[in-house]
């Protein structure tokens, strides 16, 4: 079963204040500890933006760009993203993307129109938005896919420390760092447990490419 999630990011104007953002859907992993730690750990802005950019995803991987030759069998076998847009057959489910204004009240509020709106019924929302300090921190949310409530978003890194509301009532898998059959995902980047080599992100897409889609989009 999947655990769809939407990821959004706070549009800066040129003075740095909130304008407005934009979102895209992901369809597997949504959780905090599979879409939220890959957030956390690996995108800042310029990656989040690259990754928006491509418009929808099926599943998120620690770099925001879609290797050559991928399809959506490979999207349990590898930490890499999967943008629709770039699967043959799958393009029109990349327009899976929304955006909207904010609004006069603080972007960790639950009010806030990115918060308020679920048009794909998800699961979990994610918000890359200035923090209190200038700095910008990811914020997530329970959303109310099954029960129709508003949950108040927080840090992400407050809910991947186990200190999420208790009415999210998340369980312990839910929050651990994920792994995707002989790839374990680290701050450091990905390990190939057969090798015990780890790559930083920017090398994931070479080896995935030459070895686990072996014949597709080679070099």
């Amino acid at each position: 079963m999947s655990t769809p999630a939407i990821i959004g990011i706070v549009d800066l104007d040129q003075n740095g204040a909130p304008s407005g953002w934009r979102a895209i859907y992901c369809h597997w992993g949504g959780y905090p500890g599979e879409v939220g730690w890959l957030l956390q750990t690996f995108y800042d802005r310029p990656a989040a933006e690259t990754l928006i950019a491509g418009g929808a995803v099926s599943r998120l991987g620690p770099d925001p760009r879609t290797p050559e030759g991928a399809t959506l069998r490979d999207d349990s076998n590898a930490p890499v993203t999967l943008h629709y847009r770039n699967i043959p057959g799958y393009e029109s489910q990349g327009d899976m993307a929304s955006a909207g204004q904010v609004e006069d009240y603080p972007l960790h509020d639950r009010r806030g129109e990115f918060w308020a709106s679920n048009p794909w019924r998800v699961f979990w929302q994610y918000l890359l938005a200035p923090g209190p300090d200038g700095s910008e921190v990811w914020l997530c949310a329970r959303a109310g896919r099954r029960d129709g409530r508003a949950y108040q978003p927080v840090p992400l890194a407050d809910a991947l420390a186990g200190a999420a509301p208790s009415d999210w009532e998340l369980a312990g898998w839910e929050i651990q760092p994920p792994r995707f059959n002989r790839f374990r995902l680290t701050p450091d980047g990905v390990t190939d447990l057969d090798t015990l080599v780890t790559l930083s992100p920017d090398d994931v897409i070479a080896e995935y490419r030459h070895r686990v889609v072996p014949g597709r989009g080679n070099d």
